[in-house]
């Protein structure tokens, strides 16, 4: 119905700068036959365009699919940013032991009930205020809550930091974190989270981690970024923690590949 509403203002919009449409409007004001002519006219090239639109989708539904797609996922990304914006403190109520501002909280179900997490940071700061040309610091914070009723209990939290850097203090999540999943489909979620922490002045790899807990167990990848420069290939390693070494397969397997795809910062 859209498509039939724009070409007929297509149509009429033609007709001020199209000779063709503007014989056949004189005609039709004066003789009803040229009226029901036009009327025709109208009509069979709505079809005809209809029907190109029609092969169109057909032939470039997977294209036209990813660009939907892609729309959908901007507006969420806005939307999501302006709902958990910096200062957001009224979605934090209940959550006493929060430190910092806020950048995304999520929450999901399994089977212990509902589960919060949140995620927050310090922003780079002044290791001393006031003090021209000197150090800064960062931070960042996760935290882990199940809620049962209206009691909301602290399961796990972690907190990392740059302090004192003397170039750019960086401490941020990925895009993506925290990554739900259950992999082992014991009912029980795992929450992955990866950040990136370190002072650094150039283009040399920064400190990189994967954290996963399920309950109050931790599982831990810790490396450096990968960076490719001057012709050199540098970082882009991990050492897992001993908690990997008899955790599930699919726990070790989706960790690789979590790390390979966020290396590259």
């Amino acid at each position: 119905m859209m498509v039939c509403l724009l070409y007929l203002f297509w149509l009429l919009r033609n007709a001020y700068t199209n000779k063709e449409y503007l014989i056949l409007i004189r005609f039709a004001m004066q003789e009803p036959v040229f009226a029901q002519r036009f009327r025709s006219y109208l009509f069979c090239q709505l079809i005809c365009e209809t029907g190109k639109m029609a092969a169109y989708l057909v032939c470039y539904k997977e294209t036209l699919m990813k660009f939907v797609l892609g729309i959908a996922f901007v507006l969420f990304s806005f939307g999501t940013l302006s709902a958990y914006a910096d200062g957001d403190t009224a979605i934090l109520q209940g959550f006493n032991d929060v430190k910092g501002r806020l950048l995304k909280k999520v929450t999901f179900l399994d089977s212990k009930g509902r589960n919060d997490v949140v995620l927050t940071h310090t922003g780079m700061y002044p290791s001393r205020p006031g003090e021209e040309g000197g150090t800064s610091n960062n931070e960042i914070h996760a935290y882990g809550y199940n809620t049962n009723g209206s009691q909301s209990t602290l399961v796990w939290q972690m907190h990392d930091f740059v302090h004192d850097c003397e170039a750019s203090a960086e401490a941020e999540f990925s895009l993506d974190s925290p990554i739900i999943t259950d992999l082992d489909e014991n009912g029980l979620s795992e929450i992955w989270l990866t950040y990136y922490v370190g002072c650094r002045g150039d283009v040399s790899p920064i400190g990189m981690k994967i954290l996963m807990y399920e309950g109050n167990k931790k599982y831990a990848l810790r490396g450096e970024t990968f960076v490719h420069a001057d012709g050199m290939d540098m970082g882009g390693k991990y050492k897992a923690d001993p908690s990997f070494a008899g955790a599930n397969e699919r726990f070790r397997s989706f960790a690789d590949q979590l790390w390979q795809r966020d290396k590259r910062q």
